[in-house]
């Protein structure tokens, strides 16, 4: 078996451009708690730039649930969630 080799840096920048199709200003700005709803929601066109305008102009129209509980989500993805 062959190890494999990567890069042993992982910089902010290259982070929030690889993972977050941001600058690093933007991700950021990026509410923590949102921060999984955009890595789990990409398919759907929810990137960082988009849920911050979304963010920015109060989640108007119903376009992201205000409900979006983060705690849950993350209890539900560490199988903890309660029944």
């Amino acid at each position: 078996m062959k190890p494999r080799h990567a890069s042993a840096v992982v910089t902010r920048s290259a982070y929030a451009k690889q993972v977050f199709s941001c600058d690093v200003d933007e991700w950021e700005r990026l509410p923590v708690q949102w921060r999984g709803f955009v890595l789990h929601h990409q398919h759907r066109q929810h990137n960082a730039k988009t849920v911050l305008a979304m963010i920015d102009r109060g989640m108007e129209a119903g376009t992201l649930s205000s409900d979006y509980d983060p705690q849950g989500v993350f209890d539900a993805f560490q199988g903890s969630a309660p029944a």
